[in-house]
C-alpha cells in the first residue's frame, strides 16, 4: 500500500532515526506540500511546517570555479 505516493526525488527528505520512528511507528504524520516544505502534525493535532535546511550552497552563481 503506498502511502504519501511515490519515492521520487523531488519529495525525499531526511529526518533523524527518532523522528523516523515517531513518524513510522507513532501517531505524528510527516506532509511534504512542495519540495523542502514539511508539514508535521502531533497526536493531539498541534501542526508545524518546516522547512529543510539546504545540504549545499546556492551554487545558482558560480561559473567556472569563481
Amino acid at each position: 500500500r503506498l502511502r504519501g505516493g511515490l519515492t521520487e526525488a523531488g519529495n525525499l527528505g531526511s529526518i533523524c532515526v527518532p523522528w523516523h520512528q515517531a513518524k513510522t511507528h507513532g501517531d505524528w504524520t510527516l506532509e511534504q506540500p512542495s519540495p523542502g516544505s514539511f508539514v508535521w502534525t502531533s497526536p493531539t493535532g498541534l501542526v508545524y511546517h518546516r522547512r529543510a535546511t539546504p545540504l549545499l550552497p546556492d551554487l545558482a552563481g558560480l561559473v567556472d570555479g569563481e
